[in-house]
Formats: C-alpha cells, structure tokens, sequence
C-alpha cells in the first residue's frame, strides 16, 4: 500500500466492525501514521480494503486522499464513489478533481459524490447512463455491505 501518512480511510468511512461510524475517527487510528492494531489481529475488511489511490499506479500524491479530502472507491468498475471529508464539502470543485471526473466520465465512468455531512450525493452520470441506475446500483451495494459488514464486495 501507498498510504503513507494517510489514515482518511480511518474517519470517512463507515466501520461498523470495529464500531466507528462515518465522520468519526477510528478508535484504532493513529492519525497521521496508521492502525494501531494492524499487525495484532486488523479486521479483514479494514486488510482488504483499497480506495483508488492504492489501486492505480502514477496517481498524483495531490490525488491521495488526505490531500484532496476525497476518498474514491471503484464500486463495480462503472462507479467512482467519493466520500469527501465532512470539514470539506466543496472538495469536489478543485481543479484536480474536476479534471479527474472529466477523465472518468470520458472513460464511462460515472462519478458519485457524498458525505457524512450533506443530504444529497452528487452524481455524474458518464453517457448513457442514468442518474436512477446509478444510484440504484450504490443502494445495492450498500445493501450488500450492511448485510455482510464489508465494503463494497
């Protein structure tokens, strides 16, 4: 992994297996370095989880998460979910998120973004797509996560 000093993962998400809810850090955390636990029994959601930035190679470190406050997520290959810091709401309107969105939908990715902190999630839907099946498909998956308490299988 390339976290470096990124532990966003750690604030933003829901965790339900270590009782850490969106918005909140984790108890585990070590702000800034990582998990405390991680080498005495890390939960295998928290193991297996990757957010885009660890699975593409040669992103910007200005991409990683705890620089531009968005955690992307591929959710079935067709979705990008963003999951923005709750101090950070606008975070989707700098330039390099905009020029990645731009890239994304070009590719035929739709681009979804949220937080724990707004009412509504912003959807960009690539060509062709519509905003309804976008949104669908995410309810799915959270439907999946919330049955087996992991993220996006």
């Amino acid at each position: 992994m390339q976290c470096g000093k990124c532990t966003l993962c750690c604030k933003l998400l829901d965790l339900p297996w270590v009782d850490s809810p969106a918005g909140l850090w984790c108890k585990h955390c070590d702000i800034g370095v990582g998990c405390k636990i991680w080498n005495d029994g890390i939960p295998i959601d928290c193991f297996n989880y990757q957010c885009v930035y660890n699975e593409l190679d040669n992103l910007p470190i200005q991409l990683r998460p705890d620089n531009c406050k968005i955690i992307f997520e591929n959710v079935d290959g067709s979705i990008f979910l963003g999951t923005m810091h709750p101090d950070y709401n606008n975070a989707y309107k700098q330039v390099i998120i905009k020029t990645q969105v731009e890239i994304l939908l070009k590719r035929k990715i739709s681009v979804v973004f949220t937080s724990s902190t707004i009412d509504k999630s912003l959807i960009f839907p690539s060509q062709g797509r519509q905003i309804s099946e976008i949104w669908s498909t995410l309810q799915m998956k959270w439907r999946k996560k919330n049955d087996s308490s992991s993220i996006f299988n």
